[in-house]
């Protein structure tokens, strides 16, 4: 325990002056041998894989330890209160070309895309295809030309797709934005957050992570995590079903929403824009976007 403690001192900066500087390498040397095994590490993605009984929501599951549904007022919005015009017909970009690669990799791979394009560029399609070719070629996937071009319309649909505008717990659902508008430099890919406790020590272990993607509009910030999985086998038609959409969020990403807020909110506070959180969430916080990837539309 005593040795675990000091390698996440020394992890997080937190020197003891009493220790020389010879222990000091040696315990670095240590952290680094440990990685992922470091017992006092953990991350929104192995929180994430924790079994029910651990009172954490399972993937697979939707619902809590005493088997209770989840809150509806994590949710944020009434889908009774969107208008039918977001129904659509999928064209022929949804369709998954044929032996189309799938697993993790492929996931990364389109998340790695999305990462390195400027997001400006989309109407001009300026190096999409390059970025395309030099992702797949750099993971060891194998690129056909209809693999290219799924992925080039699947990159324009969501850049140029209508998103509404977030505010807090205030949803507008008359007004717009583009992903394609947004600038490199009101946007952050891949944010790594660290801490070591919440408030009032009720987690006092060493946690991290990686949000997909930051981005500010005015004086609000967002957060937007991509989804390259389709829902319901495949089946692309369950894009127009937003309550398919709504129980999958709910189930499956509970808790990083919540850990993700929490993240955003103390980085806006520690910047001293207000003098409270609350202030921060009110002024500053914008919203969380689920994008699946496969399912935008122009």
């Amino acid at each position: 325990l005593f040795r675990s403690k000091m390698v996440g001192n020394i992890i997080g900066d937190k020197k003891d002056s009493t220790i020389d500087i010879e222990t000091i390498e040696k315990l670095k040397k240590l952290a680094k041998g440990m990685n992922k095994h470091f017992s006092y590490k953990h991350s929104y993605a192995s929180m994430s894989k924790l079994k029910e009984n651990n009172n954490i929501i399972d993937d697979n599951v939707n619902s809590n330890k005493e088997g209770e549904e989840l809150d509806e007022a994590l949710v944020g919005f009434d889908l009774n209160s969107l208008p039918a015009n977001l129904e659509y017909s999928l064209d022929e970009s949804f369709e998954i070309p044929l032996g189309f690669p799938k697993g993790a990799m492929v996931g990364t791979t389109l998340h790695e895309v999305f990462e390195k394009f400027e997001f400006t560029d989309i109407r001009k399609n300026n190096n999409l295809d390059l970025l395309i070719e030099e992702r797949f070629k750099a993971n060891k996937l194998r690129l056909k030309d209809e693999y290219r071009e799924y992925v080039s319309n699947m990159v324009y649909n969501v850049l140029t797709a209508k998103l509404p505008i977030i505010r807090g717990n205030i949803i507008d659902l008359n007004n717009y934005f583009y992903l394609a508008d947004i600038e490199s430099k009101d946007r952050k890919a891949e944010a790594e957050f660290n801490f070591s406790e919440l408030e009032n020590g009720i987690f006092s272990n060493y946690c991290n992570g990686f949000i997909d993607l930051l981005f500010k509009s005015g004086d609000y910030y967002s957060i937007l995590d991509w989804k390259s999985d389709t829902i319901n086998n495949d089946d692309l038609l369950s894009y127009n079903n937003l309550t398919d959409i709504k129980t999958r969020v709910d189930g499956h990403y509970s808790i990083q929403r919540v850990l993700y807020s929490y993240t955003l909110i103390s980085w806006l506070y520690d910047l001293r824009l207000e003098e409270t959180k609350e202030e921060v969430f009110n002024k500053h916080f914008g919203g969380i976007y689920y994008v699946f990837i496969r399912g935008c539309h122009e």
